[in-house]
């Protein structure tokens, strides 16, 4: 039984899992889950009508059943006049700052390791810390302006019911906002959230004229069509092949253990796939929407790279790879090589690069686009004020160089227009 709270309502208030919430917009309300059999068919119907897979009822319940480490989900339903307008999908995660940030630099000095090692805060995040990219939230008709409204006070309301329940959540954090967005403004006012910039991500703009991977050789200057003709003849003796879902599922331990070997080594990584994730996710995709390939060198596994369609859209997802092959057979360049020629095979509009190795995608012609995180302290606590000046201060200082592969006519160009 759904039990409905009023406007005239105090805003002590206490909630639980299902409840409506009424919200200070007028006509709008809220009610939350972190049980995934408790979420309703009118939270799917209007996640379904985002268009975004991450968003999607199979999706999120392939994080339910099989989650990552140390992840917890929480699904928001928006309702104006009792009419779903609007779902917002969020992880409850521990940062641990000493685990999570891995610096390879060595201006690292040993009271910021000293600091990282004290430093845990759990957070309230919204969007999914798996992804790069705005997955957070889709409202059906309400404007940006009050939908960034409706956000935070949705959001503020929900720690606050975590806490009464017994839990901690010293921030909140809203992830990979552009930065052009008029939903930053409104949680950033009144909401008390404070703008973070992060690392860009990495987008590659498919032509449309591009038919073949020839095209995109073609649009390459010299230097670099030798370059990628170069990571062609070193990768000689690999073999690329397809992986059915029964072969995902073969080698599936494999497979997680050459994920991990790029997941341990990432300077930045909050949280890790669960080990069922590549074959769970073939299974409960469409056909054709999630491809993996394995690398193999005299018979065995050295690698292997994954792309799933999103829309328009084609996700570079996630790879792994060993780094002996890697460094001897150029694994990781002709992975991107390898993606490039899907996507226009696949007439996608851009593939999605993500963050990390900004270098080497910018090499191939991924350019950056700016996101912001923002963050606030529900509880007024001292740990909560410092979380983004700590972040701030651990975070890696990663300095690198874009690329300009293209030819003079296509260095201005934006294919996604």
């Amino acid at each position: 039984m759904k039990v409905c709270f009023q406007p005239s309502c105090s805003p002590d208030f206490h909630s639980i899992d299902g409840t409506d919430i009424s919200l200070a917009q007028s006509g709008y309300s809220f009610s939350w889950y972190t049980d995934f059999a408790e979420v309703p068919e009118a939270y799917w119907l209007t996640a379904a009508a985002s268009g975004d897979f991450f968003l999607s009822k199979n999706y999120l319940q392939l994080l339910a059943e099989c989650p990552p480490q140390g992840v917890e989900s929480v699904y928001l339903l928006f309702c104006k006049n009792e009419r779903p307008v609007g779902i917002a999908y969020g992880q409850l995660v521990e940062f641990r700052a000493n685990e999570h940030i891995r610096p390879s630099d060595q201006g690292f000095v040993w009271w910021k390791k000293q600091l990282a090692r004290r430093l845990r805060f759990r957070l309230l995040v919204a969007g999914n810390m798996l992804l790069t990219g705005q997955h957070a939230y889709f409202f059906t008709e309400t404007a940006e302006a009050i939908s960034g409204k409706l956000l935070q006070e949705a959001l503020q309301h929900t720690a606050k019911q975590v806490r009464f329940q017994g839990g901690s959540i010293e921030g909140i954090l809203v992830k990979d906002l552009s930065p052009d967005l008029p939903v930053i403004p409104a949680l950033s006012g009144s909401g008390g959230f404070r703008e973070l910039s992060f690392q860009p991500n990495m987008i590659f703009s498919v032509s449309p004229d591009w038919e073949r991977q020839e095209d995109y050789l073609e649009a390459l200057t010299s230097k670099y069509r030798v370059r990628y003709r170069r990571a062609r003849k070193k990768a000689g003796p690999i073999s690329q092949h397809e992986l059915s879902l029964s072969q995902i599922r073969a080698y599936e331990q494999e497979i997680y253990q050459l994920y991990l070997n790029i997941a341990e080594e990432a300077e930045f990584c909050m949280t890790y796939l669960h080990q069922n994730y590549f074959s769970e996710l073939k299974a409960r995709a469409a056909e054709g929407q999630f491809r993996l390939w394995g690398y193999f060198l005299d018979d065995q596994l050295v690698g292997f790279c994954t792309a799933l369609w999103n829309g328009e859209n084609m996700e570079a997802h996630f790879l792994g790879l060993e780094k002996e092959e890697n460094t001897d057979h150029q694994l990781y360049l002709n992975m991107l090589y390898d993606l490039i020629g899907t996507g226009i095979e696949g007439k996608a509009r851009q593939i999605i690069f993500s963050r990390t190795a900004m270098a080497i995608k910018s090499s191939v012609g991924a350019q950056p686009e700016e996101v912001s995180v923002l963050i606030a302290d529900p509880a007024k606590t001292m740990l909560g004020k410092l979380i983004l000046p700590l972040v701030r201060l651990l975070e890696p200082d990663v300095s690198w160089e874009k690329r300009h592969p293209y030819k003079h006519h296509y260095k201005t160009v934006d294919f996604s227009k």
